[in-house]
């Protein structure tokens, strides 16, 4: 049977500039500053970029495409790639004058194996 569908949940979080940032599955660091990916990232994070390359991803998990189709983001790819489970962004935004943002996305599947039940 095919995976269920997933809706990526997004958290939106303040920061005034550069902090580490965490698995919240695992618990293992992703970021060790606002622009600085780990060498060996934990496998629930799938995807790391920011607003000013967004096309450019500093991270991107093999299970997604680098290409992307005609107004498609990676949010649409990871939802799309990633069924069953929780997808999970967070979106840190640096408010001005630097007034970046950095998305940060994880992927935890689900611990009954993903397929739907008959209801």
């Amino acid at each position: 049977m095919p995976k269920r569908r997933t809706v990526m949940t997004t958290v939106s979080v303040c920061t005034q500039g550069s902090i580490p940032f965490f698995c919240p599955f695992c618990g293992a660091k992703a970021l060790t500053k606002m622009d600085t990916v780990v060498r060996r990232p934990c496998e629930h994070l799938v995807y790391i970029s920011c607003s000013e390359t967004p096309s450019e991803p500093w991270y991107l998990d093999s299970r997604i495409p680098s290409e992307l189709g005609d107004d498609e983001s990676y949010e649409d790819a990871i939802d799309r790639e990633l069924r069953g489970g929780a997808n999970l962004m967070f979106i840190l935004h640096n408010p001005p004058p630097a007034g970046i943002e950095i998305w940060v996305a994880f992927h935890l599947d689900d611990a009954a194996g993903a397929d739907d039940d008959a209801d």
